[in-house]
Formats: structure tokens, C-alpha cells, sequence
């Protein structure tokens, strides 16, 4: 899914480079999800506050990089 979404948001960059952001937008979310989120599934609350934030940083990135690379 994130593939698809980086190929059709900068279809003009390097395959190699737009691998590159599949691949950190994945490791930002498994690594977020990871330390923060499996600890606080015993509260609904604080989990929920996590996945908004983890949405959060991830767009950041996307658009950090769209910013980047489509000038």
C-alpha cells in the first residue's frame, strides 16, 4: 500500500529513491507503533492519542518529502 502511494505521489522521482521513503515511512510506523503503542494497549485512551500521532509524524515525512524531491 505505501509503495503504491509513493509511485502515484512522485511517479517522476528514482525508483531507488521512492523505495527509499516506502521503507522509512514504514520503519517510522513499526518503530512508533512499536515502542509507544504496544505498551499503552492496556489504555484505550493513551493508544488512541498515539495512533493520531503516529499519523501525524508520518505525513510530516511524506510531506517533508514531497517537499523535497517535487520542486
Amino acid at each position: 500500500m505505501l509503495r503504491k502511494m509513493i509511485d502515484a505521489r512522485m511517479p517522476d522521482v528514482k525508483a531507488s529513491e521512492r523505495e527509499l521513503y516506502v521503507d522509512m515511512l514504514h520503519a517510522l510506523a513499526s518503530g512508533a507503533l512499536a515502542v509507544k503503542l504496544r505498551p499503552a494497549m492496556g489504555d484505550v485512551q493513551l493508544a488512541r492519542r498515539y495512533l493520531r500521532e503516529v499519523k501525524r509524524a508520518l505525513a510530516a515525512y511524506l510531506t517533508a518529502v514531497e517537499a523535497a524531491v517535487l520542486k
